[in-house]
């Protein structure tokens, strides 16, 4: 892994966790609820319909617009860039649950849902995979830079709610987050996966 992709995953890593630091303190209220609920069904939203229906399987056309709101909705996952999720994605149907598959059962549950994603030599993305969209410049750039967006997002909610930012950061960008998407991911493939 190059100094580039270590500082990376590390971020990612730093984004998804610090927000524990926050969640026992910040007080929980409606409006955090409400927030909460929003974030995860525009997060989802990016990645089930963006990256997965849209960017891995061209399941439906869209404007050119709302197909890049859908790659920054993903990104707010820190789930990477929509080409790279696209590439490993269509890489995982092609081999799918064998030993070349990017997180095959083969290698144990935590790392087949989790442990993979941050494995050294599943930093880059693999154009050759999604031809079909290095065709879109403001892809390229989302796909290289996908820590920005959270980043900023992070940054915009702590200029328009100082008082309540941490608690806002908690929902949308830690670990219930990810927890719910990787909660829908095992149950789609342990219940109604069918080769």
């Amino acid at each position: 892994m190059n100094l580039s992709n270590k500082i990376k995953v590390r971020l990612q890593l730093a984004l998804l966790h610090s927000p524990l630091l926050f969640v026992f303190i910040i007080p929980w209220g409606i409006s955090e609820l409400v927030f909460l609920l929003l974030m995860l069904f525009l997060i989802g939203a990016g990645v089930e319909l963006g990256y997965h229906r849209f960017f891995s399987h061209r399941a439906f056309k869209t404007s050119r617009w709302f197909q890049l709101v859908l790659a920054l909705l993903g990104t707010l996952s820190l789930q990477r860039g929509p080409l790279w999720w696209a590439a490993k994605h269509r890489e995982h149907h092609r081999f799918a649950d064998k030993s070349r598959d990017p997180h095959s059962p083969d290698d144990g549950f935590f790392h087949s849902h989790l442990w993979w994603f941050y494995h050294e030599n599943m930093c880059e993305t693999e154009f050759y995979r999604v031809k079909d969209w290095t065709t879109f410049p403001e892809l390229i750039l989302l796909d290289r830079y996908s820590l920005v967006v959270p980043c900023l997002w992070v940054a915009v909610t702590a200029l328009l709610s100082w008082g309540q930012f941490h608690s806002h950061w908690v929902y949308h960008l830690g670990m219930i987050t990810m927890i719910y998407l990787l909660a829908v991911l095992i149950i789609m493939h342990v219940f109604f996966y069918h080769q």
